[in-house]
């Protein structure tokens, strides 16, 4: 396994490393091994074999000097203002005079020029932070939230929100490591949607020799199509080489400045839409697209893009052949089966030394298991594998249509058969295997006719009076207890027996603890998420009783990823989970009970953020966010953490604030 390269940040306080490191796997993902270092925690943390060491600030670095022991590079963080952010700037009048505040000098110094670069000259700034002592006159305060510092003022106040890294700080980070260029290029395009790039934004990252350097690389020349930007003025930025390539058409003796050319070379109008339009050139065709690029409702200019029209029509015809090949063949093999659970081995082994039997097997488990994975990896493991594997839902057909799928039928047979008649399901799989799910759910009828095919390896289809001998291998599932539908004479006894000749069980997730941490990550990197499972949501997981099973673990996984801003927690379950009475009573560790945790985890949150951290503040957020509280409850967890000394109890407003041991802790769990 190839060994992550290690970033180190290092900032004024914890809490500022933290969330510096939360972004940057926001935004790199498991690119890195990232570790926070602070001179204000205790210990401090050393820096040891780090292969860069990115800085908060500069005032940072000098009390930190001794607790470095890399000899690694170190880059001050850049960073600016996210675009969602930019409008309200701009609605500030032109000549008013706005002061930029934050945490310190530095960050407040920088956040003006950030303004300053973004070419908001005509706004008269000044900065002030809790370490000036006069604040500035303004018509404005220009702030990324509401701090308890800020003087009390009516003057209007302009939020900003939390800043981003600059486009050229991640640049700085992925060419120092050589990242390669398609893993750089999504992760540069994903985040230039976000924050502007430095200066003029995305306009001047185009026209910037550095940077058009790797944005060529990373985006024109490695797309499969032929790409020409327009300006708004009309005339080309840029041409990649597939345009030329495409074309035939040599760059010495073809030259283009504006879209007037572009048009004339395809004889197209400049006020049509083009989306996938066919056109020809020197006797070959293409499909031809335009795109109006708009930000903010600021028209940007124009991309054409080319596609080869014999490349879509190979693609196409791939994509086709593939589904063919698709039909009716098993998908899944024991290798897709994760687990590390005894039991699941113990049937995964049983099921590879019955795969090439004939007999047939009954797979029993409960709903969601993944009883039709066992089945379709039995197919691929026996000798039967290059033959049809056809899969039936025994109660997702209707009754009267479910003989006729299954045995088939001759012309004539009864109203509505078709000409020709229709060859079953049985006769289809001939050489293969029929996995009969919810076999519980089929007629009682239909049950003698099935165990004929089984004993004697024959059927009949609906109205001939002819045997058709076949070689099937029957897999049949269940999620009831058939013993109990036999006294209630809804299934067949002597078929219960022929179907059941080798009994699979497949246990519930609640039994398997072991692979739901293995299960949550898979499901994770199946919808691509960089997000993290906090310890919290693996510890609820672990004690959950999931009467849905894996595909109930499925659906929360895609569910939170959906949903939260960050990594995944308790807060991010949907309702009927946070209000299952059981999730109160769990235990987090030795120390603390998850209500405990919780509610310290929350403390540190609002500490952070400077806001009230009142009792009654903290029961309301708690609510919010996990599960309804009151505040007798509140002020007893309050009282538990006080006495584990997790806390500090303050009179007034400040309220409630972690400990140095809290802090400690919080750091240990996260």
């Amino acid at each position: 396994m190839k060994k992550k390269y290690k970033l180190s940040i290092i900032a004024a306080n914890y809490w500022s490393s933290d969330f510096l490191s939360e972004q940057l796997k926001k935004l790199f993902g498991d690119l890195f091994e990232i570790t926070c270092h602070s001179p204000d925690t205790t210990p401090i943390q050393p820096i040891y074999n780090s292969d860069l060491i990115l800085l908060h600030e500069p005032s940072t670095l000098p009390k930190m000097q001794n607790f470095i022991f890399s000899e690694c590079p170190i880059l001050l963080i850049r960073r600016t203002i996210k675009n969602e952010y930019i409008d309200s700037l701009k609605n500030i009048p032109k000549g008013s005079k706005a002061v930029v505040v934050n945490l310190n000098t530095y960050m407040a110094q920088e956040t003006m020029i950030n303004i300053y670069q973004m070419g908001f000259k005509n706004i008269l700034l000044n900065y002030w932070s809790p370490e000036e002592k006069i604040f500035p006159e303004c018509d404005y305060i220009i702030t990324p939230r509401i701090y308890n510092f800020l003087p009390k003022t009516n003057i209007p106040k302009i939020i900003i929100g939390t800043r981003v890294l600059t486009a050229d700080m991640i640049m700085d980070i992925l060419s120092y490591f050589n990242i390669k260029m398609d893993i750089a290029e999504n992760i540069i395009l994903e985040h230039l949607i976000e924050a502007p790039s430095f200066f003029n934004g995305v306009k001047y990252l185009m026209k910037n020799n550095r940077s058009l350097t790797i944005q060529w690389n990373l985006l024109f020349n490695k797309i499969n199509k032929g790409i020409i930007v327009i300006n708004s003025h009309n005339k080309i930025d840029a041409i990649n080489e597939n345009f030329y390539k495409y074309l035939d058409l040599e760059k010495s003796k073809e030259e283009f400045y504006s879209e007037d050319d572009i048009l004339k070379l395809f004889n197209i109008n400049n006020n049509i839409e083009l989306t996938n339009e066919l056109i020809e050139f020197n006797n070959k065709k293409f499909l031809l697209s335009k795109t109006d690029i708009y930000n903010h409702g600021i028209y940007l200019g124009k991309i054409f893009f080319i596609d080869l029209y014999k490349s879509i029509q190979h693609l196409e015809n791939n994509i086709h052949k593939k589904r063919k090949e698709q039909i009716n063949i098993a998908k899944y093999n024991f290798s897709d089966i994760i687990t590390e659970d005894n039991m699941m081995k113990k049937s995964i082994s049983l099921c590879k030394k019955i795969a090439n039997s004939s007999s047939p097997i009954l797979i029993s488990g409960e709903s969601g298991t993944g009883k039709e994975l066992f089945a379709s990896s039995i197919h691929n493991y026996s000798l039967r594998k290059n033959n049809s594997y056809f899969a039936i839902n025994c109660a997702s057909i209707p009754n009267e249509l479910l003989e006729a799928e299954l045995f088939g039928y001759e012309e004539g047979a009864f109203t509505g058969a078709k000409k020709g008649g229709h060859i079953g399901i049985f006769e289809k799989a001939n050489g293969g295997t029929v996995f009969l799910d919810e076999i519980t759910e089929l007629p009682y009828h239909l049950q003698a006719k099935l165990l004929r095919v089984i004993q004697e390896k024959e059927i009949r289809r609906i109205g001939s009076n002819f045997n058709i001998p076949i070689d099937i291998k029957i897999i049949s599932a269940t999620n009831k207890k058939i013993p109990l539908l036999i006294e209630e004479h809804k299934f067949r006894e002597d078929l219960f027996f022929r179907l059941s000749v080798f009994n699979i069980s497949i246990p519930p997730l609640r039994e398997r603890k072991k692979d739901i941490p293995l299960l949550c990550n898979f499901f994770l990197k199946k919808y691509n998420s960089n997000k993290k499972l906090l310890p919290e949501f693996l510890l609820f997981s672990s004690q959950y009783d999931w009467s849905g099973n894996i595909r109930e673990l499925e659906n929360l996984i895609e569910f939170t990823i959906l949903t939260s801003n960050n990594n995944i927690g308790i807060r991010n379950l949907p309702d009927y989970m946070r209000d299952n009475k059981k999730i109160q009573s769990l235990t987090f560790d030795e120390t603390l009970s998850l209500k405990e945790y919780m509610m310290l985890k929350l403390i540190g949150e609002i500490n952070s953020k400077f806001e009230n951290s009142g009792r009654r503040n903290l029961k309301e957020i708690f609510s919010y966010n996990y599960f309804k509280i009151s505040e007798i409850e509140t002020r007893k967890i309050i009282s538990e953490l006080k006495e584990k000394n997790l806390i500090k109890v303050n009179i007034g407003k400040v309220g409630t604030s972690l400990s140095e041991k809290g802090i400690l802790y919080l750091h240990k769990n996260s």
